[in-house]
């Protein structure tokens, strides 16, 4: 779970259970970060897990043992919701100019590669700064 308020910027970190919640390991921070906007597993591999914070994005491959920071996602951008897009594709929401002063507040992004990478989708949003996504397959059948 997250700890702190996520959109006050007061958290601490996050913290891992392994047996249902029955015990928590130690909080672990992420870079500078003080708030942890989404937590995302991917479904089809549980070992990557994303992490959007004010401070970039953090990635891990190892069940949230450890992070990394995503390097195409910088620290000065505040990453708010991250969802899958199915298979390795995933999309992130980030406020890449969080105080506006260039008019270019929210993005979108996008992964093909489980989160390793990120590319800006065309276009901005010139006054929004947090954005809210969601995904869902377009090939499904009606039953």
């Amino acid at each position: 779970p997250i700890l702190g308020d996520p959109f006050d910027c007061t958290g601490i970190g996050i913290v891992k259970s392994t047996d249902g919640g029955a015990t928590w390991g130690a909080v672990q921070l992420l870079g500078t970060s003080k708030s942890i906007r989404s937590i995302f597993v991917n479904p089809t591999s549980p070992a990557t897990v994303l992490v959007s914070t004010n401070a970039g994005l953090f990635r891990s491959t190892d069940s949230g043992t450890s992070y990394t920071a995503v390097a195409s996602i910088p620290a000065t951008y505040v990453c708010w919701d991250l969802a899958w897009a199915g298979g390795t594709n995933m999309v992130l929401t980030a406020e890449t100019d969080p105080t506006n002063t260039a008019g270019t507040a929210g993005k979108i992004f996008r992964s093909t590669d489980g989160g390793a990478t990120w590319v800006a989708a065309t276009g901005t949003a010139a006054t929004a700064t947090r954005i809210s996504v969601g995904s869902a397959p377009s090939n499904r059948q009606m039953l």
